[in-house]
């Protein structure tokens, strides 16, 4: 984690994120939870990629690139809402 306690953002899980994360293995869920962690510190971590057609959407990868988190940001309100957290196949259907 980088920068200090001033600079979080509030990060807010989507009940759709959290059914995600809830099935997800256990070794895969901690290092989900981390990454989610991270971006209360920097919602633009090394790898954020910008999801094209949305504003505001970004991607990361976790567990061997096998996974995704998608999730937006609104620099305004200094908020990171997770809406999807699952295998790469499956994160983008019904995005």
């Amino acid at each position: 984690m980088a920068g200090n306690l001033a600079e979080t953002w509030n990060v807010r899980t989507l009940p759709e994120a959290q059914s995600d994360l809830d099935e997800l293995p256990d070794p895969v869920r901690a290092e989900a939870l981390a990454a989610i962690e991270d971006l209360a510190y920097d919602p633009f971590p090394p790898g954020s990629i910008p999801m094209r057609g949305y504003a505001h959407r970004y991607r990361i990868k976790f567990y061997s690139n096998r996974y995704r988190i998608i999730y937006d940001v609104s620099q305004n309100h200094k908020t990171i809402k997770i809406l999807r957290a699952r295998e790469r196949r499956d994160v983008y259907r019904g995005q």
